[in-house]
C-alpha cells in the first residue's frame, strides 16, 4: 500500500520505529503545550512483545488470546502502575502509524493525557522478504 503522496516509505528497523513513534508523541504533546513523556524501558518490554504477538499472530487487539489485557501484561512483568493507557495499531511506516493514532479520539487523547508521564513504544516488523508493516503498541502511565 502506498504511503503518503503515492510513494511507499523505505523500511525502518523496529528499534528505529520506536525511536521515531517516541519523537512523534512528544512533538504532539509540545504542540499541544503539554510536557514531554520520558521514556520508560520497561513498559517498552511489554509493549514490544504485544506487538511481536499480535504480528506473529496476525491481530490488532488490545486483549490477548494468551496474555490478556495490558493491566495483565504489565502485572506480569512485576510493574506496579497507578494508571495506564494502551494504543495499539499497525500501518506501512511510523509515521503513518502515528497520524492514524491521531485522528483516532480516544487514542490521541492517550498520547495527550495531562497526567501520563512516561511512556514505553514497542514495534514489530516482519522478517525480511515479507511485506513491510509497523506493528505499534504505547502504553503510558
Amino acid at each position: 500500500m502506498p504511503g503518503r503522496g503515492g510513494f511507499i516509505p523505505d523500511p525502518v528497523a523496529a528499534d528505529e520505529a520506536e525511536r521515531q513513534l517516541f519523537v512523534l508523541v512528544n512533538k504532539a504533546r509540545a504542540t499541544a503545550g503539554l510536557s514531554a513523556l520520558a521514556f520508560d524501558p520497561d513498559l517498552a518490554r511489554v509493549a514490544r512483545a504485544h506487538s511481536s504477538e499480535m504480528l506473529i499472530n496476525n491481530y490488532i487487539a488490545h486483549i490477548s488470546p494468551t496474555t490478556g489485557s495490558p493491566s495483565d501484561r504489565v502485572a506480569k512483568a512485576g510493574i506496579t502502575v497507578d494508571r495506564l493507557s494502551e494504543n495499539i495499531g499497525t500501518s506501512s511506516s511510523p509515521d503513518e502509524l502515528h497520524q492514524g493514532l491521531m485522528r483516532s479520539p480516544g487514542h490521541r487523547s492517550a498520547i495527550l493525557d495531562r497526567k501520563s508521564t512516561r511512556v514505553g513504544i514497542g514495534v514489530a516488523v516482519p522478517l525480511a522478504g515479507r511485506r513491510y508493516r509497523v506493528v505499534g503498541t504505547e502504553l503510558f502511565r
